[in-house]
């Protein structure tokens, strides 16, 4: 299972510390940086179905991409531009099992 890289903030905006001096959420809203990169690409090419996989995770961290939320069912995000919260990282486990499960890598629990 190959992780994609996750969106990333523009530049040097950090939503977390943005959190800390913000009045209002959409302050520290976001539009994530572009199209696939050439890495996310290659993951993908060399994406077999069988035994190596590419997990996009865009959609989970940032629900309504391209722009991300700071916070996301309540639970702050990012830590810095890249990388994600523990806290959030644990919330991820259902949408990640969801993801794995529709995509066929997975089989339903029962």
């Amino acid at each position: 299972m190959i992780i994609e890289p996750l969106p990333t903030a523009p530049g040097a905006f950090n939503p977390f510390t943005c959190l800390s001096g913000a009045t209002y959420l959409e302050e520290c809203r976001y539009v994530a940086i572009g199209a696939s990169t050439i890495l996310e690409k290659y993951f993908r090419s060399i994406a077999n179905g069988r035994d190596v996989y590419s997990l996009n995770l865009d959609r989970v961290v940032c629900p309504y991409l391209p722009i991300c939320d700071p916070i996301v069912a309540g639970i702050v995000v990012k830590k810095d531009p890249q990388h994600i919260t523990s806290e959030f990282s644990r919330a991820m486990a259902t949408p990640i099992e969801t993801l794995l499960v529709d995509d066929g890598i997975l089989s339903r629990r029962r």
